[in-house]
């Protein structure tokens, strides 16, 4: 059973940012002059500051987390700045739990996110489940 929790006090913060560098890694694979690769210490301190800043939510599957999302805000509204998810876990709807779960516990907010071009997977995804607000060109 995948379970989906909000904010960890207690969880292995090292687990989160190892999902972290993983994300990383696709998008330096897709684009490496746009996205760098990040140290372990780099991300430890980005996720600690989204703790301070806004909320993570995970999935865990037994003693794995499988998938995060984090959220920061920004002005009136919320940003999902992150989402992933294992790829061995992506055909459970593991991402749209944790989006869901995002929705629940800020009902009233306006929640953006946004996708960069390269990634179809996570446009087709987030089509389900928001409105396109605007598109973004860049040269």
């Amino acid at each position: 059973m995948i379970k989906i929790a909000e904010d960890p006090v207690d969880v292995d913060i090292d687990r989160l940012v190892l999902l972290m560098c993983n994300l990383d890694k696709i998008h330096h694979e897709a684009a490496p002059e746009r996205f760098p690769l990040h140290s372990l210490e780099q991300r430890k301190e980005d996720i600690q500051k989204i703790f301070e800043h806004g909320c993570v939510s995970y999935a865990e599957y037994g003693s794995q987390i499988i998938g995060f999302a984090s959220v920061l805000e920004k002005g009136d509204a919320l940003v999902i700045e992150h989402l992933f998810v294992k790829p061995e876990f992506r055909l459970n709807k593991v991402a749209t739990k944790l989006v869901e779960s995002i929705f629940a516990k800020f009902p009233a907010k306006e929640i953006f996110t946004s996708v960069y071009a390269f990634n179809s997977e996570a446009i087709k995804f987030y089509e389900k489940l928001f409105k396109l607000s605007s598109l973004v060109f860049k040269r």
